[in-house]
């Protein structure tokens, strides 16, 4: 997007300099489809190549974690994270040093991927901290929410707004500190000889790393992946040294699908002919080219809802963002002259908007209509209608 944005300045200077009359209008739909196009064009050719709505999936990783009950964990888990929104208290901070510290500790090992010895012996680098994390009130709350099946935050206790851009996902720090602090406990209580508590604490780290993964955020489906990669690989090597085979040829198993689907992540990732990286879900947002792409992605329920969100956000915020360049630009609101958004992006938003997925559906559906009232307005009506809602969130 950054170099969409110094592009378009650039035009819009030359446009100036060659300009006799200072009512020409400049921020012009032509300007914004020749800029985007190669990024929509590299983005449609890699979305093809990674088969987008067949590629991901969802990792099951009920094979080593405990039973679980009906009911949504992120009411549960709310009461713990919602702390961390905002300003936090001296106290929070502190944990969050302490998390800091021990994470830091485990890092080299965590990113060594197959290599990696996540052993009792590691914590003796940060013994103090790790033993004040596995002691935290929190993880009480935590191990009771593990136990459900399903985890929804955003729709539930993180409201969707009218201008889904607007969503703030929780912390990554946060939500990977108290998948350490969980990994702590296990680890601490492998060491002291009580096996099933240590089982117990490795398998809420992985089914804490699964509820994100299954949130209708970006972020939050990120965060939960790595998460669950990282507590895989110790839960396996604590089945390792445990003898017991079945459970860790199962970790193994959710391990390698965890970093498959995180490696078909990074491949979302591509790099325009001006050498400027960019996320293809991004690029196919920007022309009504690659809607339909976007729209199947979106609508495919075997993706996870995660990977989904970030869809629907580019459907919506590929054809803002035009708004979103003239407010940076500094021209006045009435020398836009964009198009309105298409009939092809309307339709797709309409599609996600029937999802079974009530997160995605709301999002599909407030987005549809902010683009339908967009789409009767006149290009300056749109720029001070997308300034207002802007300020607003």
């Amino acid at each position: 997007m950054s170099k969409i944005i110094k592009v378009i300045v650039v035009c819009l200077l030359v446009s100036m300099l060659a300009c006799q009359k200072p009512t020409v209008n400049l921020l012009t739909e032509e300007i914004f489809t020749t800029t985007a196009k190669k990024q929509v064009e590299i983005a449609k050719q890699k979305a093809e190549t990674l088969k987008l709505a067949t590629t991901f999936k969802n990792v099951d990783a009920s094979s080593i974690i405990f039973p679980q009950e009906d009911g949504n964990a992120g009411e549960i888990y709310w009461q713990v994270f919602k702390k961390f929104v905002g300003n936090q208290s001296a106290d929070q901070q502190a944990l969050l040093g302490q998390m800091r510290a021990v994470a830091e500790a485990l890092d080299t090992e965590f990113k060594a991927a197959e290599n990696a010895k996540i052993t009792p012996q590691l914590l003796e680098l940060v013994k103090t901290e790790a033993q004040k994390l596995s002691e935290i009130a929190d993880l009480a709350e935590l191990e009771k929410g593990a136990k459900r099946k399903t985890m929804v935050l955003v729709g539930e206790s993180i409201a969707i707004s009218e201008n889904p851009r607007s969503i703030k996902p929780l912390s990554p720090e946060v939500i990977r500190g108290y998948a350490i602090a969980l990994i702590c406990k296990g680890l601490l209580k492998e060491s002291a000889g009580d096996k099933a508590a240590a089982e117990t604490a490795l398998q809420t780290a992985v089914a804490l790393g699964q509820h994100f993964a299954q949130d209708a955020n970006y972020f939050h489906y990120l965060n939960g992946m790595g998460v669950m990669l990282s507590s895989s690989l110790t839960i396996k090597q604590f089945y390792e040294r445990s003898g017991n085979k079945e459970k860790q040829s199962a970790a193994e198993k959710i391990e390698k699908e965890t970093n498959e689907q995180l490696t078909q992540v990074y491949q979302l990732g591509a790099v325009d002919s001006d050498k400027q990286a960019f996320n293809i879900l991004d690029g196919l947002g920007f022309l009504d080219d690659g809607v339909a792409t976007l729209a199947s992605f979106a609508s495919s329920e075997t993706v996870p809802a995660g990977l989904r969100a970030k869809a629907v956000e580019s459907l919506f915020s590929g054809y803002v963002f035009r708004y979103l360049m003239a407010a940076r630009s500094g021209k006045p609101a009435e020398t836009t002259e964009y198009a309105p958004p298409s009939d092809a992006r309307i339709q797709a938003l309409a599609q996600v908007a029937s999802s079974s997925n009530k997160a995605l559906a709301q999002m599909g559906s407030n987005t549809k209509q902010i683009l339908e009232k967009m789409k009767g307005q006149t290009s300056a009506e749109r720029a001070n209608y997308w300034k207002g809602i802007s300020e607003k969130s």
